[in-house]
């Protein structure tokens, strides 16, 4: 039987290929072995569709081609097989045999093609090809009654012919520009997907490819579509091997049985490539190693994603500027212990690491599970930032330990990944990620709208070399419990800090955040405006540490908090350089267990201390607050009349050049309160020492009361 369709470029259908002719009969010498024959002449309907695809102009027409195979299905199994005469109108012979009669008691199934699930990959970008092979309809059915079997001439018949269906798919001719240039890319891969269905072209061949670079740009695609057509988001990719391209477009609908012509302008993406290694030294092996309880598969190729193999053992990359991709299917890489990557010499790093997650959906993937990538470059020192080709992390949504470690101590390292998520969820999330990556010397754009716990823990920290935060990097006001717990500890080298807009803090949300980094210098007098601290009982401290050993700080921000929680400002500038801080720095009225205890111990510049003014004591409150800052020359009034236990125990203990306290504290009776807190207080100073204090009270006469050689005088 002849068929051709004719489908108009962007409207015409391929539509349901009729076979009406009767079939015809072949007479052949009766046999004990012959086989039933078959014969069917037809023509195409008005608004149906033939089986091979030629370009007319605007017109794609399909017409038949030599040889090509119908296949006869009875009761769900296969009888037999028509094979197609080459013909370019509407009508053509189908012609074929049965091994024995079809029974009269059940239908027949006519497939072009296959009787099985359409499949669309191997595609190679022409015509000729999905033609061929991927141009599927729907099967034609004819029920029992409207064929004959011929028992004595070993022939079958269908009086009323046979009609295919609908196409299953839709034919789109892409032509492909660098968005930059204008120019055709020629590609050896393209996918295209529409969230759903996905079709690779991947090794396209020589002459499609010569084709593209002298110009033609066209590569035709067979794309499985649905009826009813629904609007999704469609994403090509592709490559030279060198570049890599990405396109998105919502709302895009194909329909089955449709021609589109389509013009696409990708723009270069590294969102596009898998996550690939590329030697910096010649001789460079990469080693991927699976955590002990991982079971999956992880693939890699040396060819730029012609051909891909289950990785087994180590890859040689011989030459400066081999290059090994990877990709996967598995949600997580950490179980049990960290699934690693290691280079044994220099490697640049680059791509998108979701190849890891999805093989082909990476360029559009944004999910995984928690620990999904927790510790996968830990402790590589070969890996180095390329100048140009980055390192890309597009997931949108952070998980529990999902970069936890990712990087540490990756000291090779001078710029981070591009980080695209906007959310965080569970903790730990990017908890200690370039940890002791001493080459650093950026910090990743930030577009995170909410925290997650312990979300940036110790994430910065011993990055030596990172010189500034941006002024706006972290700009939440609400956190969460130890978000930035040592987020910069250690960073020498860092001269600012970013602005710090929260007023709703959480336990250990500055925990030794900025703790060591000795460049710091100036701070702004407003750069913590909480007026409320975090008040959780198992965990305190939400300023305990920030800036300890902050030796080249030369001025500290006001504390405008009214009433202290315990440990809020536990050694919040222990060892800090500053000279002076503002006498009314501490706006508290009512303090907590261990509030302001060593909040400026052992500052070796410090020439004063801010006024005291909480009449409210908690114990320890102030235990050793300026323990050992030797050159506090005079301290600032301390407001309180009650003391209690241990609150100024070792409060002025070291300050050898201390000259002058005032305490109006009337009842001291609290254990420890004031234990040893004039200790070698004074002990520097050549002339006269005072303790200003009420007459009415009763003072001892030793380091823990009123110390040899002070003189006491009454408010």
């Amino acid at each position: 039987m002849k068929k051709i369709y004719a489908i108009i470029m962007m409207a015409a259908a391929f539509a349901a290929c009729s076979k009406e002719e009767e079939l015809q009969v072949i007479e052949e010498p009766e046999t004990s072995t012959q086989s039933y024959t078959m014969t069917i002449e037809a023509t195409k309907g008005v608004e149906e569709t033939t089986r091979a695809l030629t370009l007319d102009g605007k017109t794609l027409n399909a017409t038949w081609n030599d040889g090509e195979i119908v296949e006869v299905y009875q009761s769900g199994a296969k009888i037999g097989e028509l094979t197609a005469e080459a013909s370019a109108d509407a009508s053509t012979t189908l012609t074929g045999s049965f091994e024995s009669a079809p029974s009269t008691s059940a239908d027949l199934t006519f497939y072009f093609h296959t009787n099985a699930t359409p499949g669309y990959s191997g595609q190679d970008g022409t015509l000729e090809t999905i033609a061929s092979t991927y141009d599927f309809c729907a099967p034609a059915t004819v029920t029992v009654g409207n064929f004959n079997v011929d028992d004595v001439n070993k022939k079958v018949s269908v009086p009323g012919g046979v009609s295919f269906g609908a196409n299953k798919q839709a034919i789109i001719k892409f032509t492909l520009r660098n968005k930059a240039n204008s120019k055709i890319i020629s590609p050896f891969m393209l996918t295209v997907s529409d969230g759903t269905s996905t079709v690779i072209l991947n090794d396209i061949p020589a002459d499609t490819y010569t084709n593209l670079q002298n110009g033609d740009g066209v590569l035709y695609v067979a794309f499985p579509a649905e009826e009813p057509a629904t609007a999704k988001t469609i994403t090509l990719t592709a490559t030279d091997g060198d570049k890599y391209y990405l396109y998105q477009k919502a709302g895009v609908t194909f329909s089955n049985s449709q021609y589109y012509a389509i013009g696409v302008k990708m723009e270069e993406s590294d969102l596009a490539r898998p996550l690939t290694f590329e030697a910096k030294t010649a001789g460079a092996t990469v080693t991927f190693s699976k955590g002990s309880s991982f079971t999956g598969t992880v693939q890699y190729s040396t060819n730029g994603g012609r051909t891909w193999s289950d990785y087994s053992s180590a890859i040689s990359l011989a030459n400066v500027g081999d290059k090994v991709m990877f990709r996967g299917n598995n949600n997580v890489y950490y179980s049990g212990s960290a699934s690693k990557f290691n280079c044994s010499q220099d490697c640049y790093i680059y791509g998108n690491i979701m190849s890891l997650v999805s093989s082909t959906g990476y360029p559009t993937a944004t999910t995984f599970g928690n620990t999904a990538f927790r510790e996968m470059f830990k402790g590589n020192s070969h890996l180095k930032s390329h100048a140009t080709k980055h390192l890309i992390l597009p997931a949108t949504t952070l998980t529990g330990s999902c970069y936890q470690y990712m990087f540490q101590n990756c000291t090779g390292l001078t710029t981070p990944p591009l980080m695209l998520a906007t959310s965080a969820t569970g903790g730990n999330n990017c908890n200690g990620m370039f940890n002791g990556c001493t080459a650093l010397t950026s910090l990743p754009e930030l577009h995170l709208t909410n925290l997650g716990n312990y979300c940036f823990q110790g994430t910065f920290s011993g990055c030596t070399s990172l010189t500034s935060v941006p002024e706006d990097y972290l700009p939440f006001t609400t956190l969460t419990p130890a978000c930035y717990m040592n987020m910069f500890q250690g960073c020498t080298g860092l001269t600012n800090v970013p602005n710090l807009p929260a007023t709703t803090l959480q336990p250990r949300c500055y925990y030794h955040m900025f703790d060591g980094c000795t460049s710091l210098t100036a701070l702004p007098s407003n750069l913590l405006p909480a007026t409320t601290l975090a008040d959780v009982q198992d965990t305190k401290g939400c300023y305990e540490g920030m800036f300890m050993g902050c030796t080249g700080l030369t001025s500290v921000p006001n504390l405008p908090a009214t009433v202290l929680t315990e440990r809020c400002y536990l050694n919040m500038f222990r060892g800090a350089g500053m000279t002076t801080v503002p006498n009314n720095m501490l706006g508290a009225t009512t303090m907590a267990n261990s509030c302001c205890a060593s909040m400026f111990r052992e500052c070796p510049n410090l020439t004063n201390t801010p006024e005291i003014f909480a009449t409210t004591l908690a114990e320890s409150c102030c235990d050793a607050m300026f323990y050992h800052s030797a050159k506090i020359t005079s301290a600032a009034p301390l407001h309180a009349t009650t003391l209690v236990t241990n609150c100024y125990k070792n409060l002025f203990n070291g300050c050898s050049l201390l000259a002058s306290v005032t305490c109006y504290a009337t009842d001291i009776s609290a254990s420890g309160c004031t234990n040893i807190w004039l200790a070698d207080a004074g002990k520097d100073v050549t002339g006269t020492k005072t303790f200003t204090t009420p007459s009415s009270t009763a003072w001892p006469t030793n380091t823990s009361g009123v110390p040899t050689g002070w003189t006491r005088a009454a408010l």
